[in-house]
């Protein structure tokens, strides 16, 4: 079917009845889809869930609240918006839940009854028109429910156990199919009713559970909610964990001490009483300085046993004083030893927390600019924790942070540090044509030279994504005139690594000319030891968001949350420990000599040196 006839076959909304015009005082109905998870094409929905209004004689408004990323799903409704559909698109300027999505929608709704639904079918169009009726018949709020149930045994399942473990926290079972998303009530109810969260899903609970009038009205199942689904560990704990929500905002959140107070005065009683034994002890002259529970408190230990271990040569002290001088004598004795260590090589991949290969499902490169940036706080930390142990590194940047923050790359270069390339956008070598890929690589070293003074000698692909098949992109990089690569992995990834591959610096003879190779190899201090009694370096590398714990948290699964977030608060730690036992150095000085012809580029301006950069950021 050709666009033009697909608008066509699109019924019009139309009113006969003057008293229900919008021009009479708002609308019949405002349906508010929210795009967030697992969207239909949006055009096609509203298609059929519009047609059971215009024929019910209703006039009504679709309402698409999406997320900043999911902005390219609502071209499709361009076309209809012109031909004078009733469809308005919110847009959220960040990551929102649906709670806060249908909030922030209901507000500029015109309809009398707010129709909230996902952006995927659960009830067949139908079973809109029912709901609607209800609300106008007196309820406050009307639920779909499913029903009859045709999808498989295992949904049915999982939708009981939701039931029956959602029934044990609140002690109620009036409601056989929350899940299902799709409710009708009055415009004015969510002005009275708490919501944020995820408790969108659980407004009807809520509703009741505060003295509403909520009615559940049976809806025929959607043929496409019949599939068996079966999620990720991690959204069945999201679950777990709004159901505790949702049972401490209906049973404590006008009294919370009657939740907090139990369990507040078991610990303040029993504190009080240990206290109270070691104050009796200590009035009948037993000393408590040696107590477990004081063992890092005020006083003095017994030096019978405190003393065992400590310097002769440090007179008695306070506990904390001594593991002072200790640390101390440590700290003297490891540098000289790190002075005497080969060095090694420290690289930095210059990206943004939203940029990285995980999120790119996620986050598109379209929505960049939507998010908040952390790039600069992240590298300045970075760039002092290197000063503070004399290492340099190696910053493979993208163009497209060069392109926004130019000053950080000659900060970053000022500092004595190489500055490498990452390509221009952070995406894999197996998504580029050869022609696509040597304008990305060539328009980010142009940039980079330009901004840092530097020639730029080395290239990192993202992703480490130089794999068998891959090749190609080795000549190219000859040819832009890359001296150097470090893209590969010794190891076997899902879409990453280079098995077989060495994990020594080596030379490629490839049918362009040569290219240096330097796998990274050393991301542990169990493998720079290992390069240590090889004679060569390891290379080691780190992304500067690794070091930001306060980054934003974004909704993701499970597996990817625990990759990306966990262990962020120890990771700065953990890298100043890696300072002081190894030494480190970029990969300019560590392999490549500095001769005659790595002299850095004529300074050139953003408009003279610009038009093949210019292409590709667009």
């Amino acid at each position: 079917m050709s666009t033009a006839k697909a608008e066509l076959a699109v019924p019009r909304p139309a009113s006969a009845d003057p008293e229900r015009s919008p021009e009479a005082g708002g609308l019949d109905v405002s349906v508010v889809v929210l795009v967030s998870e697992r969207p239909a094409p949006l055009a096609d929905l509203y298609r059929e869930y519009s047609g059971p209004l215009v024929e019910d004689g209703l006039s009504f408004e679709f309402v698409f609240v999406l997320e900043p990323w999911n902005h390219d799903l609502a071209e499709p409704l361009g076309p209809l918006q012109a031909a004078g559909e009733p469809i308005l698109l919110r847009e959220a300027g960040q990551t929102l839940s649906e709670a806060s999505l249908l909030a922030a929608a209901a507000p500029g709704c015109r309809g009398k009854i707010l129709v909230a639904m996902p952006a995927y079918r659960r009830v067949s169009a139908q079973g809109l028109l029912p709901l609607i009726d209800r609300v106008r018949a007196g309820a406050d709020l009307a639920v779909a429910r499913r029903w009859p149930r045709l999808d498989s045994p295992i949904n049915r399942l999982q939708t009981r156990l939701f039931h029956a473990v959602l029934g044990g926290f609140l002690g109620t079972s009036e409601l056989r199919d929350v899940a299902s998303g799709v409710r009708a009530m009055r415009a004015d109810l969510l002005n009275e009713l708490p919501l944020y969260g995820d408790l969108s899903r659980f407004l009807p609970l809520v509703a009741l559970k505060e003295g509403y009038q909520v009615e559940e009205v049976d809806a025929e199942q959607h043929l496409e909610d019949q599939r068996v689904r079966v999620y990720g560990p991690g959204t069945y704990l999201r679950r777990l964990i709004d159901m505790l929500g949702v049972f401490f905002v209906l049973r404590f959140s006008y009294k919370p001490l009657r939740f907090f107070g139990l369990i507040g005065s078991t610990l303040t009683l029993a504190g009080a009483a240990i206290l109270g034994v070691m104050f009796v002890q200590r009035l009948g002259g037993r000393g408590i300085a040696d107590r477990p529970l004081l063992l890092l408190g005020p006083g003095r230990r017994d030096h019978r046993s405190s003393d065992r271990g400590r310097p002769s040569d440090l007179p008695a002290a306070p506990l904390g004083q001594w593991c002072w001088a200790r640390g101390c004598e440590r700290s003297r004795q490891m540098s000289e030893a790190v002075r005497d260590r080969p060095l090694h090589i420290f690289t930095v991949d210059l990206e943004d927390y939203f940029q990285v290969g995980a999120f790119e499902g996620r986050i598109p490169r379209t929505g960049w600019e939507a998010q908040p940036r952390r790039i600069i706080p992240s590298v300045e930390r970075l760039l002092e924790i290197l000063a503070r142990h004399d290492a340099a590194a190696t910053f493979f940047s993208l163009g497209w942070i060069a392109d926004r923050y130019p000053k950080l790359i000659r900060q970053i270069a000022q500092n004595g540090h190489e500055i490498g390339s990452h390509g221009w956008w952070h995406t894999s070598i197996c998504d580029y044509a050869p022609g696509k890929f040597r304008d990305d690589v060539r328009a980010a070293k142009d940039r980079l030279e330009m901004e840092s003074g530097q020639l730029v000698r080395g290239f990192r692909a993202p992703n480490f994504s130089v794999v068998p098949g891959s090749e190609w992109a080795l000549d190219v990089l000859i040819d832009v005139g890359y001296e150097y690569d470090s893209s590969m992995l010794p190891i076997q990834r899902r879409a990453s690594g280079y098995p077989g591959a060495t994990s020594e610096p080596h030379l490629l003879h490839r049918p362009g000319g040569e290219l240096l190779e330097v796998p990274v190899y050393g991301v542990t201090r169990s493998t720079l030891r290992q390069a240590e009694a090889e004679g060569r370096p390891g290379v080691f590398y780190i992304h500067p968001w690794e070091i930001d714990p306060d980054q934003p948290k974004l909704q993701v699964p499970l597996k990817t949350r625990i990759r990306h977030y966990r262990g962020l608060k120890k990771t700065a730690r953990r890298l100043e420990r890696l300072l002081g036992e190894f030494r480190f150095t970029s990969v300019e000085r560590r392999l490549l000599s500095t001769s005659a012809d790595a002299t850095p580029p004529e300074p050139r301006s953003w408009q003279d040196g610009g038009a093949r950069t210019r292409a590709v950021a667009n």
